[in-house]
């Protein structure tokens, strides 16, 4: 009962933990930029900061332009490399199944869920404790 108590927590704060790294999803607090939006308020910002001439301000909207740009091309080449890393486990996993018996099958399910149980306990375990509430007067 434990375990399965235990093993359910796990997936949920999996399921939540996924979701909210997820920047996919756009949520109203954050707007996805368009590169040319990107360097646009990075330049702004350094502007500000560096007291940079309109001369210098060109030239660094355009250095950050062509930053955010590659930036964009890697992250859509990143995104598209997981999928397919996704594909190939389900294809994996299907085919594993196909050669397995019924009781292999739910054996090996079986050292999964321990397996991620354990991962889940040692990933907790590394985390440090939360600070101590303020003192009360």
């Amino acid at each position: 009962m434990k375990q399965s108590i235990l093993i359910l927590t796990a997936l949920v704060f999996i399921a939540s933990h996924n979701s909210s790294f997820s920047q996919e999803a756009e949520t109203p607090q954050t707007k996805v930029l368009s590169p040319a939006e990107h360097a646009k308020k990075k330049t702004a910002k350094m502007k500000e900061q560096l007291e940079l001439s309109d001369k210098q301000e060109k030239e660094l909207y355009q250095v950050n332009l062509d930053h955010e740009k590659a930036n964009e091309i890697i992250r859509k080449e990143k995104e598209a490399l997981k999928a397919k890393q996704k594909a190939l486990r389900s294809q994996h996993k299907v085919d594993v199944e196909k050669v397995l018996t019924a009781d292999q099958r739910v054996k090996l399910e079986e050292i999964m869920k321990a397996k991620h149980a354990k991962k889940c306990k040692k990933e907790r375990s590394n985390t440090p404790p939360p600070p101590p509430p303020p003192p009360t007067k």
